[in-house]
């Protein structure tokens, strides 16, 4: 477990090790990864728990474990990237929010990965910059039980923010 009772906790050389990983910070800390998700004995799982925020800003297209925000709020920006395969989970009280704040459009920052949400928020922002558009395409998306919630943000500019979703299903 990783965590910040106060303040801002900044992991700069990304992490190894084949184990669940559970990222927990407290109301108004943060958590934040600038190195990226390790290649070799990658976290098998990483669980967002805790009411504070955490965010992923640097490539890790090589980790291809399983995602779950349960509490909180995860963001992947910047030059945030998560590789394919690993399921993605948003939780009831929990937001994963992908922005694509980089200087040039970054498209597929979930990497196709599926996507389960059971009363979650997931908000896509479009990248801010004149004329860039953003287009995210995930796995097969299920909602389970609970009012979840999806907003795409074109940011204000001239292009165009698209979340294509490759199959749906919905359980009760």
């Amino acid at each position: 477990t990783i965590g910040s009772t106060s303040g801002n906790l900044s992991v700069g050389g990304g992490f190894l090790g084949a184990q669940a990983l559970k990222i927990n910070p407290a109301n108004g800390a943060q958590v934040n990864f600038t190195g990226a998700i390790g290649s070799a004995a990658v976290p098998t799982g990483i669980t967002k728990i805790g009411a504070g925020s955490s965010t992923l800003g640097v490539s890790s297209s090589a980790w291809t474990g399983t995602l779950t925000v349960s509490q909180g709020s995860l963001t992947i920006n910047g030059a945030g990237i998560l590789g394919g395969t690993g399921a993605i989970t948003v939780n009831p009280n929990a937001t994963l929010l992908v922005s694509d704040s980089s200087a040039t459009a970054t498209n597929n920052r979930l990497g196709g990965r599926a996507v389960t949400t059971a009363g979650g928020l997931i908000t896509l922002i479009g990248n801010p910059n004149s004329g860039q558009s953003t287009a995210e395409t995930t796995g097969a998306w299920t909602f389970n039980a609970g009012q979840s919630v999806i907003t795409v943000d074109a940011d204000g500019t001239a292009g165009s923010t698209t979340l294509t979703l490759s199959s749906t299903a919905a359980t009760r």
